[in-house]
């Protein structure tokens, strides 16, 4: 099917979006509270987010609301709470340009450039007026987006525990409170047999282990035999982690464990979908290769010198939790992969979801929050605040506090001689209605020059090509 396309010149493009943006302006907290809670999410429909609320009546006024709305996309995933400013600016801007035809006269690179200089005063001008956030700011931040008392200590402890660079995960629950759990080290979820753990806290717990990884089931003491005896010599701890043990195997580690002669835990790998990868991220976070009969490999050809040794592990009924520093890197291209992978197989919801949770084991500083048991819409909306809140209260610690009126302050000292720095200043004294409290200095410049770019570009555009349905 062919597509059809419509020119529309500059006199009726402009005509048209004149009374888009007064409609704009009119709806803008019903649009101001869509980019908050959908935005975000930043999958494929929410470019078109606007033009499904506002039914667009003709082709340039959807061709607005996709531009618009671009821009304060790209600025959201950026800082958060960009949008919101970024939506109040442009439609003062473009607003005020509109107005006067006599910029029309000016060429539009002429304008870029003149816009261009005024974003690296105006970014001076950030620079000099940012202040750094107190707790009493961050709180009253995330209240302002949760708009909940409860919500907004939930989401402002999890962000004291996971801080800047920890991650946070959020998860579906069963109970009727929230949960925040924090998570340290590598952890996986096995099956290590009881009957070695310790008795008072169902645990085993050592620092310097070396570690065995095995794809496959350990038959014979004979396969282990050459290890063990330099363990036994040694009197060093080690984890032998593997898809099974014989129990000849196992009566054997048993009852050198019970006597003192050797501290080797055999752990097994669950047989469950989730655990088919599962060597492959402990080799990452072990620093060795797994010992496989597919690569025409021998358990009995390993050394007990040549395993690797890691700083701590902590086995529990279920979970074997493990810290390892020096794989930093290693673990570190791990997720990488699994991310091109996730990225690979975004459509699958069962793929996305067992890569999910291996990113997960791969996270050493983690937080983890378990919402209460409540609706599909409250969950996504609590979700969205969580999203918002977060990504807000980093970009307010990594680039501190401005009042929009303090940015105005010192526009005003500057030399503003140009029909577009009036109009520029002038329609930041309209954000000052607006945010009169605090708000971040990246979320202001972002908004700046990427919306207002964009909004610059769409009034000194010399018409439109638009695509017809």
């Amino acid at each position: 099917m062919s597509e059809t396309t419509t020119f529309v010149d500059r006199e009726i493009f402009h005509k048209q979006i004149t009374s888009s943006v007064q409609e704009l302006s009119k709806k803008y907290n019903k649009i101001s509270s869509i980019l908050t809670e959908d935005l975000i999410t930043l999958n494929s429909t929410t470019l078109h987010t606007m033009g499904k609320l506002l039914t667009p009546n003709s082709l340039p006024e959807k061709a607005l609301f996709r531009l618009l709305g671009g821009s304060l996309l790209q600025a959201e995933s950026l800082a958060g709470g960009s949008a919101i400013l970024g939506l109040r600016f442009s439609l003062g801007l473009l607003g005020s340009l509109l107005r006067h035809e006599d910029l029309l006269r000016i060429p539009d690179y002429v304008l870029i450039k003149q816009y261009d200089d005024l974003l690296l005063g105006l970014r001076e001008d950030i620079q000099k007026s940012y202040e750094t956030p107190t707790e009493d700011d961050i709180q009253k931040h995330i209240k302002d987006i949760c708009e909940d008392d409860l919500l907004t200590k939930v989401v402002f402890e999890t962000i004291k525990l996971a801080g800047l660079e920890g991650k946070v995960y959020i998860e579906s629950g069963r109970q009727n409170n929230f949960v925040i759990e924090r998570k340290t080290g590598y952890n996986f979820k096995v099956r290590p047999f009881k009957f070695f753990l310790d008795s008072s806290n169902a645990s085993w717990e050592r620092q310097e282990v070396r570690v065995l990884l095995v794809d496959g089931v350990i038959e014979q003491v004979s396969e282990i035999d050459q290890l063990l005896n330099v363990a036994l010599s040694s009197k060093q701890s080690g984890v032998i982690i593997a898809r099974g043990f014989s129990e000849e195997v196992l009566a054997t580690l048993k009852v050198n464990f019970d006597k003192g002669l050797l501290d080797v835990l055999p752990v097994r790998i669950n047989s469950d979908l989730e655990s088919i990868n599962i060597l492959n991220d402990l080799a990452s976070v072990c620093g060795c290769d797994v010992i496989s009969s597919l690569k025409g490999e021998m358990i009995c050809m390993a050394k007990w010198e040549n395993l690797p040794i890691i700083q701590r592990i902590r086995c529990l009924p279920g979970t074997i939790s493990i810290e390892n520093s020096k794989t930093k890197n290693q673990v570190t291209a791990q997720i990488r992969h699994l991310l091109s992978r996730r990225l690979d197989n975004s459509n699958i919801e069962d793929v996305t979801t067992l890569i999910d949770e291996r990113i997960k084991c791969l996270t050493s500083e983690a937080v983890i929050v378990r919402l209460p048991n409540i609706t599909n819409l409250e969950n996504q909306t609590i979700r969205a605040k969580f999203d918002t809140s977060l990504r807000s209260v980093k970009s307010m610690l990594n680039n501190g506090l401005l009042r929009v009126s303090t940015l105005v302050e010192h526009q005003k000292l500057r030399q503003n001689n140009t029909p577009l720095g009036r109009i520029v200043l002038l329609s930041l004294m309209g954000l000052t209605q607006h945010f009169q409290e605090k708000v971040s200095s990246l979320s202001v410049y972002l908004a700046l020059y990427i919306c207002g770019k964009q909004t610059l570009m769409i009034y000194s555009s010399n018409g439109a090509i638009l695509p017809e349905d």
